[in-house]
This record gives C-alpha cells, structure tokens and sequence, in this order.
C-alpha cells in the first residue's frame, strides 16, 4: 500500500483501483495487498 519512495497509497495508481472504501475499510483488492503480510504475522504468532 505504498509507492517506490515510501508514500501510504490509498488506490494503485496504474489501474486506479481503490484499497480502501469511503469508510476506511479494505477492499477486496487492499486485503489481497496485505494477504501476504498478515499471513506471515499469523504463523510468527502461532509459534
């Protein structure tokens, strides 16, 4: 959810595909961006 130089991305600038909803929810797009994070957090946590 960030761009090469650091910058928090609400959409993806090439397609215009927004992360968040109005309400500041993830979209299905913004949880697929993070799937990979917190996957790797959940089996650190489950040991």
């Amino acid at each position: 959810l960030s761009d090469g130089n650091g910058s928090f991305l609400l959409y993806d600038p090439a397609t215009k595909v927004s992360f968040f909803t109005g309400g500041s929810h993830l979209t299905e797009a913004g949880l697929q961006k993070i799937r990979p994070v917190y996957e790797r957090i959940a089996k650190q946590l489950a040991g």
